[in-house]
């Protein structure tokens, strides 16, 4: 900063729990990985067993940036004194081909069949407004891809995106007044201005994501939108008064090739419910694991993972998910997604290795939040699921197939 140079920090969040070997364990499964990661400084903070105080533990450096590392340690002073030095990935920027804008897509497999699909579709066309609902990890915003091509196929949509969260407002969906740097500016929102879009194209469907849609507070960030995104009132007969240029209230409705797609989290016991007046308008969907299914098997053979190997995986989260469907504190809306294994292996990686990084950074945390706190129900659902019983049932075979 001293030189005037830009600087791009990363930031990694760490979960810390009471147990110390939990603790230990997430952290020494972080470092083994840390050369995976293209930032040069890695600071990991813990909290004592009464959570009353937080102190640094461990300092990790890239090599090229020793003297950083140094620094960080005699500043904060961790209690490990070891400077844990790696080689980070270099980066190199690319812009890929238009056909090839969504590189991710290759790595997922499509949740909803043919009949599903094309059930929705035509009730989303009716309805003007949709919502995908599901667990984490079980394609939601890989399926909204899906259903806006769809939707428009042949032709291609107009894909708008937005997320809600806590602090979003009907000044941001719909407009507002803005502080500037000389007073306040009228600004419109994301929905105001996907409608011009649809407006500007009215052969071509403009879709408008919401991701997160039950994070915010639904009734004050649509207001009067409430009434106007209903299919039925697409026309200017049943327009209504709202706020647009320099806040001029304006007689307004939505135009009829505007669609809606919200996507919902059934996981997150912070997030409101969806009220019926919402329910009446939307057309819900909701996608499950496809952990446990032939797709399940030949997306993970396509990663370079063996068939033994698979299986079992398939066959120990399906029983996994049985357990989080039956379970009363829990339910379906909880079950563990196919979307953390959409990740192929390194080529010089093992399958063992693979499945341990998934479990322990990814499947165990989330595993933890549901349980919260109950230990014997977190001993429940990862028997099946953890590594070591992974590999004693799958040990009779080795990771080319062979005995």
């Amino acid at each position: 900063l001293s030189e005037g140079k830009s600087v791009h920090p990363s930031v990694i969040t760490i979960r810390v729990f009471a147990e110390v070997a939990e603790r230990k364990k997430t952290v020494d499964a972080l470092l083994r990985k840390v050369d995976v990661f293209p930032f040069d400084l890695l600071v990991i903070a813990e909290a004592d067993e009464a959570a009353t105080h937080i102190y640094v533990s461990k300092v990790a450096v890239a090599r090229r940036s020793r003297t950083l590392g140094t620094q960080a340690a005699a500043w904060l002073r961790p209690t490990d004194s070891t400077i844990y030095e790696y080689d980070p990935p270099q980066l190199v920027p690319s812009t890929p081909p238009e056909s090839e804008q969504h590189p991710s897509d290759a790595a997922q497999i499509d949740s909803v069949d043919a009949e599903h699909r094309s059930q929705f579709v035509s009730s989303w066309r009716r309805t003007r407004c949709a919502i995908i609902e599901g667990a984490p990890g079980v394609g939601k915003s890989f399926a909204a891809r899906q259903f806006a091509l769809a939707l428009a196929s042949p032709a291609q949509p107009k894909i708008h995106s937005v997320q809600f969260h806590q602090s979003f407002g009907y000044e941001d969906f719909v407009g507002g007044w803005k502080p500037v740097k000389d007073g306040f500016d009228w600004q419109t929102g994301v929905l105001i201005d996907a409608a011009k879009a649809a407006r500007e194209s009215p052969s071509t469907p403009v879709v408008l994501v919401i991701d997160e849609i039950n994070r915010g507070n639904i009734s004050k960030i649509f207001g009067e939108m409430l009434t106007l995104i209903e299919g039925t009132k697409r026309n200017a007969d049943c327009g209504l008064l709202v706020p647009q240029d320099n806040g001029a209230r304006l007689p307004w409705h939505l135009p009829p090739n505007l669609y809606l797609l919200g996507l919902m989290n059934t996981a997150d016991r912070t997030l409101a419910l969806i009220d019926f007046a919402i329910r009446r308008r939307f057309a819900f969907l909701r996608l499950r694991t496809l952990v446990g299914t032939s797709r399940f098997g030949s997306l993970l053979s396509g990663f370079g993972v063996s068939e033994a190997l698979a299986s079992r995986i398939s066959a120990a989260y399906d029983q996994t998910n049985r357990l989080i469907s039956e379970s009363v504190q829990l339910g379906d809306g909880f079950e563990i997604g196919h979307s953390y294994f959409c990740v192929p292996k390194a080529p010089a990686q093992s399958e063992s290795a693979w499945y341990r990084e998934i479990y322990e950074l990814q499947i165990l945390p989330l595993l933890r939040e549901y349980s919260a706190g109950n230990a014997d129900l977190l001993k429940q659902l990862t028997k099946a699921i953890d590594p070591d019983s992974i590999e004693r049932v799958s040990s009779g075979v080795g990771e080319t197939g062979t005995t």
